[in-house]
């Protein structure tokens, strides 16, 4: 495709978007006019592979470990940590990196309905989202992040999205929208924060909306603010099989070598590369394993050493490994 053919399509669905009122809020950056993904019938400018190198069944009713639904590697990479997303489920539970669990290591909180799960800023610290879960009263109180320490096994601290510094002029509109049907707002309210990573390169935390839209949100470490926001555009995820609307998002990792996110789609059976300088997506692969796409894809870490990826499959209960090729590869 000719550069010129790549400018008019993406200047074309950048106004688009603005028509059709989901740009950016001012807050956000704008997506560049330049480096369109090649999702659909645009080139990708990152080109990667995954090849399989092997599974492993992670599924352990016993120790309810029933419906593993994020995942992050430690600290210093030498294992993995996930969660479930059942409200019954109070337990962050330890892997080493072929899937075995370390039931010694794992350890139970007050929280259930747990979504995503990442390593903090030092080796003693986890974060985990929470999409929803119901106080004493019986009110549903949605989207909050938790802050634990490993070393204590005690809750540091929890927030929810709502009470963060800068919701309000930047996200209530897309949480709580007003002019659209019942049907369409309890749509809207179920898709809430799906994944949770720490980018290293800013120290900050990127969690992840599902979908209606799908939004990326940067907040502060302490839990106290919202920073920023960028609204996904569907159609760079879309395939022939799932449309941009029905697009979602289901896990994120922060890939340091290349300054961008490894983002999951469960719809979509795909993992994409996000870039966090444009905010564009640069390249995608699907999720197959031995022939047959990865059913429920919720959550992925990728080691940027060894450019293993991982991803937990909820609905097979599996941890599945890729060994991650890049056409063109990053400093190391």
């Amino acid at each position: 495709m000719a550069i010129l053919e790549i400018l008019d399509c993406a200047a074309s669905r950048a106004l688009d978007r603005v028509r059709r009122g989901i740009a950016p809020a001012a807050a956000s950056r704008q997506r560049p006019l330049t480096g369109v993904s090649g999702i659909s019938s645009y080139r990708p400018i990152v080109r990667f592979s995954l090849n399989e190198i092997r599974k492993h069944k992670i599924r352990n009713k016993k120790k309810g470990l029933r419906e593993p639904s994020g995942l992050t590697l430690d600290y210093d990479r030498a294992a993995l940590w996930t969660v479930c997303d059942d409200d019954r489920i109070k337990r962050l539970f330890k892997l080493s990196l072929s899937g075995e669990l370390d039931d010694s290591e794992s350890f139970s909180v007050d929280e259930g309905n747990l979504e995503g799960i990442a390593h903090g800023e030092n080796a003693d610290v986890l974060y985990a989202v929470q999409e929803s879960r119901e106080d004493d009263s019986g009110r549903t109180r949605k989207n909050a992040l938790l802050k634990y320490s490993i070393a204590n096994r005690q809750r540091l601290s929890r927030a929810r999205l709502m009470d963060m510094r800068g919701f309000e002029e930047q996200l209530q509109q897309y949480f709580f929208p007003e002019e659209i049907s019942d049907k369409e707002r309890d749509e809207q309210l179920r898709k809430g924060l799906e994944g949770l990573c720490l980018n290293t390169k800013t120290n900050t935390l990127f969690a992840l909306k599902e979908g209606v839209p799908g939004i990326l949100i940067e907040i502060s470490l302490d839990l106290g603010e919202v920073l920023r926001h960028w609204v996904l555009d569907g159609r760079d995820f879309s395939t022939d099989k799932v449309a941009a609307e029905k697009v979602d998002y289901s896990g994120i990792c922060f890939y340091p070598r290349r300054n961008g996110f490894f983002i999951v789609s469960d719809k979509a059976a795909h993992i994409y590369f996000y870039d966090a300088a444009n905010h564009t997506v640069d390249g995608a692969a699907q999720l197959t394993f031995e022939g047959k796409p990865v059913r429920k894809a919720e959550g992925v870490a990728v080691d940027d050493r060894t450019d293993e990826v991982y991803v937990v499959s909820d609905d097979d209960g599996e941890l599945l490994v890729y060994q991650l090729s890049w056409d063109d590869p990053p400093e190391p």
